[in-house]
């Protein structure tokens, strides 16, 4: 049973099988309250409520095995993350920060100045661009003026909605072969939920975590086995 009815339009974005279009609410939703589950529909308010921490200890250990397989394979070099910082020390973004050398560049985008001024450091290269994840060609001017044409860990955790979703996988256009995408609230938000189903298995191999947790938004991971 899907948890958000959706169809499946015909996909001109490169990993994407698919394009989810869904069928009862809006696909600029970054929230939807009322979702499937069990077959009857459920309201998620109340999970909503328990979910103590936005980025859980389960979430940072698979986002750890990530990291470190990038490490054994020496590609752990550039990365880069939408949706920067914002639960703090709880964030997928302090992890990363705490689990990189100098040498692993990390750039950052948000549209909240705030929040990359928060992790911006040349000297320890930390790098971010305040503007919206959907300017592509902007955002890949800045990756490149940095001397970055290839990134190798690329975390999609901006505006959850499935076209705002949609628009953010174009950047799997430069992740290394082997590189990884992790992306986060994967269990109730419509984006990255549809998304993942989306993604083409000729291309990637993917695997849902903590889809059982009913009180963790969930991450998905998918690894890059063959070039565009």
């Amino acid at each position: 049973m899907k948890l958000f009815k959706y169809e499946e339009l015909k996909s001109n974005i490169n990993g994407l099988k698919f394009i989810p279009n869904l069928l009862e609410y809006d696909n600029n939703n970054d929230w939807i309250e009322n979702v499937y589950m069990s077959n009857i529909v459920t309201n998620i308010n109340e999970k909503h409520q328990k979910i103590t921490k936005e980025f859980s200890e389960k979430n940072k250990l698979v986002l750890k095995a990530l990291i470190d397989d990038l490490k054994a394979k020496n590609m752990f070099n550039v990365i880069l993350e939408i949706g920067v910082n914002r639960s703090g020390e709880h964030s997928s973004t302090q992890f990363i920060l705490n689990n990189k050398t100098k040498d692993t560049k990390y750039i950052g985008i948000d549209m909240q100045p705030g929040l990359i001024a928060s992790i911006y450091s040349e000297q320890q290269n930390n790098y971010g661009l305040a503007t919206d994840s959907s300017n592509y060609d902007q955002i890949l001017k800045y990756i490149n003026s940095l001397g970055v044409s290839k990134i190798d860990l690329f975390i999609i955790d901006g505006w959850h909605s499935v076209n705002q979703v949609v628009k953010d996988w174009k950047f799997t256009d430069i992740l290394n072969l082997n590189g990884h995408v992790l992306m986060h609230d994967t269990n109730y938000h419509p984006g990255p939920y549809c998304v993942y189903e989306a993604i083409d298995e000729n291309y990637y191999k993917k695997e849902k975590h903590l889809f059982s947790e009913l009180y963790d938004w969930g991450v998905a991971t998918a690894t890059k086995i063959k070039n565009y």
